[in-house]
This record gives C-alpha cells, sequence and structure tokens, in this order.
C-alpha cells in the first residue's frame, strides 16, 4: 500500500508514469496467483531481468533447458533473500542472521 501510494504521488510530482508496484490484488484466485503475478511487480521484473534469464541462459549452454531453469530459480531465489536480509539490516539495525534467507529458501531439507 506504501509503495503504491509512494509511486503515485512520485508520479504526479514528476509528471511520469511509473510501473505498478501491485496488480490489482483484490482480484486473485490463489496465493500462487499473489505472489506469482500481482505482488511486487518491480521487483519481480527486475529480478527476472537481472538474475533469471542471464542465469538461464550461462546454464543452458553447459547444461541444457531442464536444468538450467532450475539453477536459475534457485539463484533468483537467493538473491531475492539475500535483499530481504539487507533490507531487513537496514530497517531493524540488527546483524543478519540470516534466519530470513533459510526460512525463504525453496528447496531446504
Amino acid at each position: 500500500m506504501t509503495l503504491t501510494v509512494i509511486s503515485a504521488l512520485a508520479g504526479a510530482l514528476l509528471g511520469l508514469e511509473l510501473e505498478p508496484t501491485f496488480s490489482e490484488l483484490h482480484l486473485s484466485t490463489s496465493l500462487q496467483n499473489v505472489w506469482g503475478r500481482r505482488w511486487n511487480l518491480v521487483a519481480t521484473n527486475n529480478l527476472r531481468l537481472s538474475v533469471y534469464q542471464p542465469v538461464k541462459k550461462m546454464f543452458t549452454r553447459v547444461l541444457g533447458c531442464r536444468w538450467a531453469t532450475s539453477y536459475a530459480v534457485v539463484a533468483t531465489f537467493l538473491v531475492s533473500s539475500l535483499f530481504h536480509e539487507l533490507r531487513f539490516y537496514h530497517s531493524m539495525r540488527m546483524k543478519p542472521t540470516e534466519e530470513l534467507t533459510l526460512c525463504y529458501y525453496p528447496f531446504k531439507g
């Protein structure tokens, strides 16, 4: 909500049309739909362009498409979790404990 308000104010003050942060959350049909297609679109797009696609392209040459996709997903989750740790550190001023990364990591055993 806060990001949407800040984005709208910045867009109005600067006369720019900024990329939307969220996409009609109230129309979500499932949690997967929220997290996968509607929540924090700026971060999703940035991670896709800066982590997922380059890693997938690099590993496709070596391992093939199937394994490259897996490596790209893991790399994207890892970068996202590190950004969450960094954001938590800057907001709370507490030393990172990797708890967010370990809880956020989708393939933990």
